[in-house]
């Protein structure tokens, strides 16, 4: 369906770091969502072999994303989902408009914006961060900052690497409004 008023949806993202500042990448493909737009791309005929990507044909060429008969676009849900456990995880709402395709969950669109601030998960579920470092569940002191992902660490796993909560939040939410026109805020701790 081609829609002129925007569907409102609810993505998860993981939050990774790169560059030197905290950017989202979906939460499946590790893809980086790097504004505060994004536009369906088909990679249906990309296959993932170890270290590389090789390009298949398309399955649907000359037709906009998503298609019908594909697993094409952005998707969101559409109601907020409980993000996983283990890693710095964020949610937020989403505006999808261009094409559209609604399944009983949720949808797949050709464009999407952010909407609202973006909510920061911790890791290790609801409340109070626990160190994700296994099989540790000692309470969380700080985020752990690695080359590739961040992750909630006690004082005894987070080494020289960690920042304190308050300055995590404040460099995300810096970060956040510079590149997506959003702010970003730590779940509750």
């Amino acid at each position: 369906m081609l829609t002129i008023d925007p569907f409102v949806g609810h993505r998860i993202w993981r939050l990774v770091p790169s560059g030197g500042e905290p950017i989202l990448a979906s939460a499946t493909s590790g893809d980086p969502w790097l504004g505060p737009e994004a536009e369906a791309a088909c990679f249906a005929g990309v296959l993932l072999q170890p270290l590389e990507r090789r390009i298949v044909p398309d399955r649907h060429p000359g037709e906009a994303s998503p298609a019908l008969d594909c697993t094409c676009g952005l998707y969101a849900a559409k109601s907020p989902t409980s993000p996983p456990h283990r890693r710095v995880w964020a949610a937020g709402r989403l505006e999808l408009w261009g094409r559209v395709i609604e399944g009983t969950k949720g949808f797949r669109a050709q464009r999407a914006r952010l909407i609202d601030d973006v909510e920061i998960f911790l890791g290790m579920g609801p409340g109070s961060p626990r160190c994700t470092s296994p099989p540790c569940r000692e309470l969380a002191t700080g985020v752990w900052i690695g080359s590739t992902s961040f992750l909630s660490r006690c004082d005894r796993h987070g080494r020289n690497r960690s920042i304190g909560f308050d300055d995590f939040e404040a460099w995300v939410r810096s970060s956040f409004r510079k590149r997506y026109g959003v702010g970003a805020d730590l779940a509750s701790r």
